[in-house]
């Protein structure tokens, strides 16, 4: 979300724009607003309820990113859509009452930033199971993620409040656009390029790691296998560590790029109206314009992630799925539980039969 503000580079400051929106656009804005609103706070509600009853979802340490991401965009529901529903139907109460339009905005701000902070920390977390899940599991916890997790919002609202201060000392209003060049890349840097650069880092450094890993893995078996074929007891034993080993790799492997479609849709929607703030800011026109239907739409793309995301957790696990089933139909939940047991369990016999083999 971006701060109140007028033309970065204008002499009029605090111009006020006269609505543009026709009545159309506007009820379709609104009505808009207030649907994503409440797929919003009714997603991430049944998340937060499927964590909090369901020992199994609670079981994974992973899931406590998401518990903080949903509560995340469970407050996105509750402050950021309103706000912006508010300044279309008043236009103009962002500068009527500007110290809590400040304070909102300032802490919708926060929520932007820790979201992307804490899909930054389920990057690394993933990353590291394809890397070496054995090692994942012995060193994972929930006391480390929830020191990430509250140490990734302290940050946030430090990372926040330095870009405000940052932005107050170098923003020269009343001046040209070359003067105002170090607040636009300070401004640039600080919402777009760090956040993007550090999604897609992570994101190519996990793919990169995924090749190598499963590519490591073939030239070990092919050599060890080599090595043991004429000891039959070796050979038992050298097939037990490779069904482990290989469903091991291929559970990480799958989380992995679970993972990376996650973060592909969350820049889907972070990336154009940030972008388009980026255009904005080197056009010379107000970045913050509440009359604007191009800002809304983007921001609409923007919060849609945040009603999209609970779908994305149960297809990102089984036993979310399972859990948020459970809050609508204990039947259909225990039926589909007892499913993935079976199949674990099939799975586990194959592998057994493998070994004796």
């Amino acid at each position: 979300m971006e701060n109140v503000s007028s033309s970065h580079c204008s002499t009029t400051s605090a111009t006020l724009l006269p609505p543009s929106l026709s009545q159309f656009q506007l009820i379709i804005l609104v009505t808009t607003y207030v649907a994503l609103a409440v797929s919003i706070l009714f997603g991430n509600l049944c998340v937060i309820m499927a964590y909090m009853r369901s020992s199994s979802v609670r079981g994974l340490p992973f899931n406590v990113y998401v518990l903080t991401l949903s509560m995340n965009d469970f407050l996105v529901g509750v402050f950021n859509v309103p706000y912006h529903t508010l300044t279309l139907l008043s236009p103009g109460i962002e500068y009527k009452n500007l110290y809590a339009s400040l304070a909102v905005l300032y802490f919708g701000y926060i929520l932007a930033i820790s979201s992307v902070f804490t899909v930054i920390l389920m990057a690394l977390d993933r990353f590291k199971l394809a890397s070496d899940p054995t090692k994942y599991c012995q060193s994972n916890s929930h006391r480390l993620n929830i020191r990430k997790v509250i140490f990734s919002w302290l940050f946030s609202c430090l990372y926040c409040l330095f870009l405000l201060v940052l932005r107050a000392h170098l923003r020269k209003s009343g001046d040209s656009c070359e003067s105002n060049i170090p607040y636009l890349v300070s401004l640039l840097t600080g919402n777009i390029f760090i956040p993007l650069l550090s999604l897609l880092t992570l994101s190519v450094a996990m793919v990169i790691k995924l090749q190598v890993h499963f590519l490591q893995m073939k030239e070990t078996f092919s050599k060890e296998h080599s090595e043991t074929t004429s000891d039959k007891a070796k050979l038992s034993e050298f097939r037990s560590v490779v069904v482990t080993k290989q469903m091991k790799s291929q559970h990480a492997g799958k989380a992995a790029r679970k993972m990376l479609f996650f973060v592909s849709v969350y820049i889907c929607c972070w990336a154009p109206s940030h972008f388009y703030f980026l255009y904005k800011a080197l056009s010379d026109v107000p970045l913050y314009d509440a009359q604007d239907v191009l800002q809304n739409v983007f921001y609409i793309i923007l919060y849609l992630n945040s009603a999209l995301n609970p779908i994305m957790y149960a297809l990102m696990g089984v036993r979310f799925k399972t859990a948020m089933k459970g809050l609508f139909c204990t039947e259909t939940a225990t039926t589909s539980y007892e499913s993935t047991i079976k199949s674990v369990s099939e799975k586990t016999a194959i592998a057994v039969t493998i070994i004796k083999q």
